[in-house]
């Protein structure tokens, strides 16, 4: 089993989980379902709309869905521009990705509570596969998980859920930031019971490294979507 020691940190979250889809097994796959996945979630703080350059119209219609004040839309945008000013990282990886729990922490506060459904996980790495995510793209190595990777901090202690099979989305033959996808967007919790009898826990995750490390790996293999499949381990954090 990998120990946190060997683990690099690809980043922070402020997520809402989103409610299991119909075609899920229920007997596998957890309700709410927990995940950095973009396909995953009903709502991510910040995402690129709360910039100042964002499209307006997009930002209300988010924040609304998620129940968010005109108030509360103005101390996020505020502290989004303050951490990002001078194209400084050590609080944000443009444009979702917090570097520190802190800084996730000093979010929640600024907007004066946390927002309904949210929850806040990390995702981290075995340091023997970062290069392999590292290796691309070359536009995009300061922000987002790639910056955090890069910056090889070790993850923060926290509730660990798991291991999760997570994979970059390509475009145009480049990685880019469209985000990551799950092993849950493409139903391979059905091939990973028929193949290797794996099956997620209670939580929703792969309980071993070797296990979630095979998955991943057909996963690679076969492209569910095209991108590099690795195994994340998923931690949960108290916001305040």
């Amino acid at each position: 089993m990998t120990s946190a020691v060997d683990l690099t940190s690809g980043g922070y979250f402020l997520i809402k989980p989103k409610a299991r889809d119909a075609w899920h097994p229920a007997h596998r796959v957890r309700d709410p379902i927990v995940s950095a996945s973009g396909c995953m979630r009903d709502g991510i703080l910040p995402d690129t709309e709360w910039f100042s350059n964002g499209d307006r119209a997009q930002l209300l219609a988010t924040a609304a869905r998620l129940g968010l004040t005109d108030a509360e839309v103005g101390h996020i945008q505020a502290w989004v521009e303050a951490s990002c000013r001078g194209a400084t990282t050590d609080k944000l990886r443009w444009p979702t990705v917090f570097a520190s729990v802190e800084a996730l922490r000093e979010l929640v506060a600024a907007i004066g509570r946390v927002p309904a459904g949210f929850i806040a996980i990390g995702i981290a790495l075995p340091r023997d596969l970062v290069p392999r995510m590292l290796s691309e793209p070359e536009k995009t190595k300061d922000t987002e998980v790639w910056g955090q990777l890069a910056a090889a901090l070790p993850p923060a202690p926290g509730v660990e859920l798991g291991w999760e099979v997570l994979g970059r989305e390509t475009v145009e033959g480049h990685m880019n930031v469209l985000g990551f996808h799950s092993w849950l967007c493409n139903g391979m919790e059905e091939d990973a019971q028929r193949k290797f009898g794996i099956t997620p826990n209670a939580r929703g995750f792969i309980d071993i490294y070797e296990d979630a490390k095979r998955v991943a790996e057909y996963c690679d293999k076969i492209q569910p979507e095209p991108g590099v499949w690795l195994p994340w381990l998923i931690t949960q954090y108290e916001i305040g």
